[in-house]
């Protein structure tokens, strides 16, 4: 039942609209060709995968009483015919197959020889990417390999154009599907090699497995793989994989992508070339400038080591040392001379002393002197009595009568001669 305001809840109408399939016959035991993608085996045994085709898709559940009957594992690209119910997941709304059977489609058969030509290839070594070609940097000529009108080359003028509206896009029409389509593709990267373009665009929009089948071609994907100029691979959806995908030097999801692979975006390429002058301009500017410092550093250096400088700096220094000397000598002289008027004056006090003290002794020498002095005694009436050879007469015995004797008196000496030479009578004192 309905709410007073006519509404029913996302469960009850998720119910009725399963009712509703369950009810309709034609959707009982339906049988639907696709290919499988997304496909999961779950740990329960069931099997949940989808069956999609160029246009629309729907999820499939198979359960594990169903797959245990398959003779044959599914896999993502195969072709199948599955048969089922159409059901409603009510929880979250989707319809999906509830498949009882499932058999290989011719397209399954195409997948196969997909897989089989793949691992050939591979094993070959033309998928390594040892053998992929970098793209330049900045080319003049791309050539591109597509249908003549359409999407694609559209995308690709629009970008490329774009980016750069100095590039020349050599096209190379070929066609892009049905049999006999690689030949026309061949043809056309042989004839842009020879022509001299720098990178290769080979594309077309998605499509089934059999509408993108010649792209799966061997003798195009050798000619991919030894072309000399860079190829990219533009072909499908990012989920349609083909052969010349492995051997082409670069994949791109799109061709506006391929586009942009190919060709430099020239407005950023300006501005990162206006920012490098800048930095260039400042690094050099810098680099100047620290040479400049550097020169200026080494002139000084130059200056301070040339043999020039080195004898004005060692004479101004031995000048110095000479004027320092003759400062010091002054000093040491002037200290000498005060030095030696402080010893002289010095000395001349201690030999005035000297003097005062040795006259004084003197005197007293002198008073002794004169007091022991013959002349003292002759003054006292005393003389000195010689002999003609001067030798002292100081008993009778040297002067015998007849010899001549000098008599020194203090004013003079006289002459004598002995007649007579009288002992001396001393008197004897006896004890009392």
């Amino acid at each position: 039942m309905s709410s007073k305001d006519g509404a029913i809840s996302v469960s009850r109408l998720n119910s009725y609209v399963r009712g509703v399939l369950w009810e309709d016959m034609n959707l009982h035991g339906v049988k639907v060709r696709g290919e499988i993608s997304n496909c999961t085996y779950a740990a329960s045994g069931h099997i949940y995968f989808t069956l999609k085709d160029a246009g629309a898709s729907i999820r499939c559940l198979m359960f594990k009483s169903k797959a245990a009957g398959l003779n044959f594992r599914l896999t993502d690209g195969s072709g199948v015919i599955v048969t089922g119910d159409v059901d409603l997941y009510e929880a979250s709304g989707q319809y999906q197959i509830k498949v009882s059977a499932v058999q290989k489609d011719g397209t399954g058969l195409l997948y196969e020889r997909y897989e089989k030509l793949k691992a050939r290839l591979r094993a070959e070594g033309l998928f390594d990417e040892a053998h992929k070609k970098p793209l330049p940097a900045y080319p003049d000529k791309v050539g591109i390999v597509t249908a003549r009108t359409g999407k694609v080359i559209h995308d690709i003028m629009t970008v490329g154009t774009r980016r750069n509206p100095w590039i020349q896009l050599v096209l190379c029409p070929a066609s892009v599907q049905g049999e006999g389509a690689a030949a026309t593709m061949i043809r056309a990267i042989q004839a842009l090699e020879a022509y001299g373009v720098d990178v290769i665009i080979i594309g077309r929009g998605g499509g089934s497995i059999e509408e993108l089948w010649e792209f799966n071609d061997e003798r195009l994907a050798r000619t991919v793989y030894s072309c000399s100029v860079p190829v990219i691979s533009a072909v499908g959806h990012d989920s349609d994989v083909t052969i010349i995908d492995y051997v082409a030097d670069r994949i791109a999801s799109t061709p506006s992508a391929a586009a942009e692979l190919a060709i430099p975006d020239m407005v950023k390429v300006a501005a990162y070339m206006d920012q490098t002058g800048s930095r260039l301009d400042r690094v050099m500017r810098a680099c100047i400038e620290r040479s400049q410092a550097q020169m200026a550093h080494y002139e000084a250096q130059l200056r301070l080591l040339s043999p020039g400088r080195v004898l004005k700096d060692r004479k101004d220094y031995l000048e110095t040392l000479y004027k320092r000397m003759q400062v010091m000598m002054d000093h040491r002289l002037s200290d000498e001379k005060q030095s030696l008027l402080e010893m002289e004056s010095s000395l001349g006090r201690l030999m005035r002393q000297r003097m005062e003290d040795t006259k004084n002794k003197n005197a007293i020498y002198a008073q002794k002197l004169n007091g022991l002095s013959p002349l003292r005694q002759l003054e006292r009436g005393y003389a000195y009595v010689s002999d003609e050879e001067g030798r002292g007469v100081s008993q009778i015995a040297q002067a015998p009568a007849g010899s001549e004797l000098q008599i020194e008196v203090t004013d003079g000496r006289i002459r004598a001669k002995v007649t007579e030479a009288v002992p001396a009578v001393r008197e004897s004192y006896g004890e009392q």
